[in-house]
């Protein structure tokens, strides 16, 4: 049997109405299918760092700011030498 098309508004809005309805109906059902891949993929491209509270506390106290009277530009009294280049002898000093 041959159906003719609907013309009345209200039939229109209902059709779009339920036809919506059922959309969000199948992407819950779709969402929650892919969940456990999702997560996966997300997890994947989003690594999640792990900083605690307590490193980062002590990482900033010992971290000063110089002082205003410090010069940028010269090396730092306290400052540990430079580590020697692989495959070439340490100075001998």
């Amino acid at each position: 049997m041959l159906k003719s098309p609907i013309t009345i508004p209200e039939d229109l809005q209902e059709l779009q109405e339920t036809s919506e309805e059922e959309l969000k109906e199948l992407m819950k059902e779709l969402e929650k299918f892919f969940e456990p891949i999702s997560m996966a993929i997300d997890m994947l491209l989003n690594p999640k760092k792990t900083i605690q509270v307590d490193d980062q506390t002590d990482q900033n106290a010992s971290q000063k700011a110089p002082s205003k009277g410090a010069d940028p530009k010269k090396p730092d009294p306290k400052a540990k030498a430079p580590a020697p280049a692989k495959g070439k002898p340490a100075a001998k000093g």
